[in-house]
């Protein structure tokens, strides 16, 4: 039988009260999260800067002409590949913080600690103690998203030919999305098999010994048996996903002019970043009063030694 904490409201109100009781926690979490982008951006800058410092053309380009863009990379390919591979290595280096800053969460809604320096040694302690645990978790896991990019390549070769003749740019959202969306449906199941498997985890490795194999096939159990998980982590995801529609479409076609409108696209950009970050450790937070009502592994007894066993 479901209890109300871990019904899909007691996971919605667990999130709530994890935001308003540890709002410095997620502060110092998006501290990192913004001082990894600002090197990302500063590095970048400086690279275009030397690059096109004395290029009106590229000025014009990023101001919204598109046709200039087409030039651009094809007279410096090497400079662009080179932006890129720095974008995929700060992607990276975040995917490997982010287990360390994840598993500090969840230990911190897990043991509920009272106090800065409290939270600080829960933060830290669970962090570095899951940060292998999670590593494997991701190697485990990852056959499930190949699972993923096969569908989203069926689902979309299924309605190839009406992509390519779409009269109009909502026929072809509309034709992308439903080629995607069985992709897309088995992405959030193993999205949200993943996250409370990275919960249980954290929660009971030391206490009960969940291995990385047990943790992964009790999430799959649990998930399959109680939709309520999926409905509460796909409401935090369309959340996000509203979040940053909005920002695009309110900055979509404002021409970035003078240093004071990218200082102030930056910020604001920084603040949908924070938002994001805040439903997300909602939503984490909802998991783990989920999983605190999840019934304990039962773990085999060694066996005994002595006069019993001779």
């Amino acid at each position: 039988m479901t209890t109300d904490s871990a019904s899909l409201a007691g996971m919605l109100r667990a999130g709530r009260h994890a935001l308003a009781r540890y709002t410095g926690t997620l502060l110092a979490v998006f501290s990192a999260q913004l001082v990894l982008t600002l090197m990302v951006i500063f590095a970048m800058a400086g690279v275009l800067a030397s690059a096109f410092a004395t290029r009106p053309l590229f000025d014009r380009a990023v101001d919204g002409d598109l046709a200039l863009w087409i030039p651009l990379l094809r007279d410096h390919r090497a400079l662009f590949s080179a932006l890129g591979w720095m974008g995929v290595g700060a992607a990276l280096l975040w995917l490997v913080l982010s287990w360390f800053l994840g598993a500090g969460l969840i230990g911190v809604f897990a043991d509920r600690p009272d106090g800065r320096a409290a939270t600080a040694r829960a933060f830290g302690a669970n962090g570095a103690s899951a940060f292998l645990p999670l590593l494997r978790l991701a190697v485990l896991s990852a056959p499930a998203y190949v699972v993923v990019a096969l569908a989203l390549q069926l689902g979309l070769g299924a309605v190839s030919s009406r992509l390519e003749y779409a009269l109009s740019l909502r026929s072809l959202l509309c034709w992308a999305a439903l080629g995607a969306a069985p992709g897309a449906l088995l992405l959030h199941l193993f999205w949200t098999i993943g996250d409370f498997a990275r919960a249980e985890l954290v929660m009971r490795r030391d206490s009960h010994g969940v291995t990385v194999l047990a943790a992964y096939a009790r999430a799959i159990s649990y998930v399959t048996r109680n939709p309520r998980t999926l409905v509460h982590a796909g409401f935090g995801w369309l959340l996000i996903a509203a979040v940053s529609t909005g920002y695009v479409l309110a900055s979509f076609g404002q021409p970035m002019v003078g240093g004071n409108s990218a200082i102030t696209l930056l910020i604001v950009r920084e603040g949908v970043a924070l938002v994001r970050l805040a439903i997300r450790a909602a939503m984490i937070a909802g998991q783990v009063e989920a999983t605190r009502e999840r019934p304990c592994p039962v773990v085999a007894a060694p066996p005994r030694r002595g006069l019993d066993t001779a």
